[in-house]
């Protein structure tokens, strides 16, 4: 099936409810990773460890990703990323085995980002990838902070989300994707990070990146700060007034969050 066809074949059927189930896969574990990656301004000097996740989202007609996770432990050591482990089945391929599935039944992918843990299995895919414009135009040209994550210091080898460029469909600000499926940029971890809003049997959610890595930086504070003061942003960001900005308006919003890196996600494991 040609990608014309694909979309035209998951637009027609497809459409035809606005309610998805949600499911959680672990494509690897990140070994080692600083507490202060995750909570800014953490001084405890731990070393954490913390699932790669990847969602799963179908209505009985369509198979829809939010992200693609990382490539292999292989390639990510050459790009700089040693921490990663993807024994027990965490891979791509492996987790969609599990659900029946391959790379070849998803009809779309939805990008929150395009750090490397979130697009590594982008080239695998053979459907359109929803990507914010404002996290392309960064991700060709991001901070020296961000050179790493986006694989920009690479030398001869091409970053993941470029090699899957000619897949994506770029968007711009809040779009509708699908019935029942939307983005909304989400901007402060990067600047063209976007959340994806899904319509479930049991209400709306929102996976929301690496906004919020984990339900810490909803809820939790640092000594310090006067007890009604809570939410502490991720400790990898690009504008902090962009970050807490996003969060309040996720908090103002009727949904439910799914942090992009907590355990307990993966323990509930499926939403709606």
């Amino acid at each position: 099936m040609t990608m014309a066809d694909r979309e035209s074949a998951t637009h027609g059927s497809g459409a035809a409810t606005g309610l998805w189930r949600i499911e959680t896969l672990c494509c690897g574990v990140l070994h080692g990773v600083p507490e202060s990656a995750l909570m800014y301004m953490d001084a405890s000097g731990r070393r954490v460890d913390l699932p790669v996740l990847v969602w799963l989202l179908r209505n009985g007609f369509e198979t829809l990703l939010v992200d693609t996770g990382p490539s292999s432990p292989e390639l990510a050591r050459l790009r700089f990323h040693p921490e990663l482990d993807q024994s027990g089945s965490r891979t791509l391929a492996e987790q969609l085995a599990l659900h029946g599935l391959s790379v070849q039944d998803i009809d779309a992918v939805i990008n929150t980002h395009l750090h490397w843990d979130h697009c590594g299995g982008n080239p695998l895919m053979q459907a359109p990838i929803y990507v914010q414009r404002r996290e392309l135009e960064f991700a060709s040209a991001p901070l020296p902070t961000q050179l790493v994550p986006y694989e920009a210091s690479l030398v001869g080898m091409e970053a993941a989300w470029l090699a899957s460029a000619a897949w994506m469909r770029v968007v711009e600000g809040p779009t509708v994707i699908r019935k029942g499926i939307s983005v909304i940029p989400l901007p402060g971890h990067t600047p063209g990070s976007q959340g994806v809003l899904v319509d479930t049997a049991d209400g709306r959610f929102c996976v929301t990146g690496d906004l919020i890595d984990s339900k810490e930086n909803v809820e939790g504070q640092l000594v310090g700060w006067p007890d009604h003061v809570r939410g502490v942003p991720s400790g990898i960001h690009t504008d902090l007034e962009d970050w807490y900005a996003s969060l309040r308006m996720l908090q103002s919003m009727d949904l439910s969050l799914i942090p992009a890196h907590d355990w307990e996600v993966l323990e509930i494991g499926a939403f709606g």
